[in-house]
């Protein structure tokens, strides 16, 4: 991407960025997301997911698959996804990021079209660069305004991580436990109950057919995943002094096996307070009914 228009598309993003962290690594992870939107609409998906990708990646299709070897079986379609970088916010050690906003794709042919949110990971490399390692997102209806709210509730989620500094919490040790603590909570209380105690304050749901919004918004989705359910997490990372941390896997409707129950992968970007962990973005993306990974 040309330096002239990688400085005018941030010029365009800081109008609808107020709430924008000071922090140098989410600066720098956004503008990151900007090159790598703008790679997209230039050479299309596959190329740039190629480069912006980190080596051990995952994008969910629709369970999680290792990203490089997804693309390396799976030609590119004649459509084309664009997105607009519109949140961000870092951790305590400027070594993790995330980023969101709104997606479109569109089809060349007129075959059809579609778009919702995206949620993005990103870890520094051992170059300094900043390298995407979780990508999945929603389908809604398009956006009513492309000035995404998102940033301000990014930037109280992550209030001057920066400015306290990092204090040791057990990390990934802790991290599991309270993944543990949570599915346990999720098949005796039910998903809504669940979540309602273990988020912080201003914790946002991702969440088919709905722009991302506060947990409370969403009980009536997640409803659907009461007493009995079946949390099952894959993965679960944390750096040992880092406030931030994720961790992924499949949920399961509790319910009569004779019938097709609530089926979907999740994703949670925990954030650290003192020694707790809890939960401040939680996506859920179902499967196909009676569909599995």
């Amino acid at each position: 991407m040309h330096t002239g228009s990688r400085i005018a598309l941030l010029a365009v993003l800081a109008g609808f960025l107020p709430g924008a962290s000071a922090s140098d690594s989410a600066d720098a992870a956004l503008a990151e997301d900007v090159a790598f939107a703008a790679a997209s609409a230039e050479r299309g998906q596959q190329a740039a997911f190629l480069e912006f990708l980190a080596a051990d990646a995952v994008v969910f299709r629709p369970g999680a698959v290792p990203a490089r070897d997804w693309l390396a079986t799976h030609e590119q379609g004649n459509g084309r996804l664009l997105w607009t970088p519109s949140a961000t916010a870092a951790d305590c050690t400027g070594e993790w990021a995330v980023t969101s906003g709104p997606w479109t794709y569109s089809s060349p042919e007129g075959g059809g079209s579609a778009a919702g949110h995206y949620l993005s990971i990103w870890r520094r490399q051992p170059d300094g660069r900043w390298r995407v390692v979780l990508d999945n997102g929603i389908d809604h209806a398009p956006p009513r305004d492309s000035a995404s709210p998102l940033q301000p509730a990014f930037s109280d989620l992550w209030p001057a991580t920066q400015a306290k500094g990092c204090r040791a919490g057990g990390g990934a040790t802790k991290l599991q436990e309270a993944e543990r603590d949570l599915n346990e909570a999720i098949s005796s209380d039910g998903l809504a109950a669940a979540l309602g105690h273990a988020a912080v304050a201003g914790a946002l749901a991702y969440r088919d057919d709905a722009e991302p919004g506060p947990l409370k918004a969403n009980a009536a989705v997640d409803a659907a995943y009461g007493r009995g359910s079946d949390a099952r997490p894959q993965f679960v990372s944390a750096d040992p002094d880092s406030d931030f941390g994720y961790s992924y896997g499949v949920i399961e409707a509790g319910g009569d096996s004779s019938s097709p129950r609530a089926h979907a992968a999740y994703i949670r970007v925990w954030r650290r307070d003192g020694q707790q962990w809890r939960i401040a973005l939680d996506m859920l993306t179902p499967f196909a009914s009676g569909g599995g990974q």
